[in-house]
């Protein structure tokens, strides 16, 4: 897609592609631990206004939780707010994943 479409028409359209990809396969296990669909929910955390649902979502739903970059994001979330306890603890949650 980011090939096909010039910038412009990219920053108006991934964001509902993004959202669409990961509501169609959320509740489907086959895809649960799959890099590619994690990708989709972790670049549609670029585009929300609370991130944190999207990890929330994801979680609920056990998204990604077999996969470190998974944990990597979540910690990254919440270094971005200044929680640094909270990141640090998700980071040693990942490692013993």
């Amino acid at each position: 897609m980011k090939e096909s479409l010039t910038p412009q028409l990219l920053k108006e359209k991934l964001p509902r592609f993004l959202q669409k990809c990961a509501q169609t396969f959320e509740t489907d296990r086959r895809y649960a631990n799959d890099l590619r669909y994690l990708r989709v929910w972790l670049q549609l955390m670029d585009f929300v206004d609370d991130p944190r649902a999207v990890l929330r979502t994801m979680e609920a739903n056990r998204i990604g939780m077999k996969k470190s970059v998974y944990y990597q994001a979540y910690a990254l979330y919440y270094e971005k707010v200044k929680k640094f306890e909270e990141a640090d603890r998700i980071y040693h949650l990942g490692v013993q994943k």
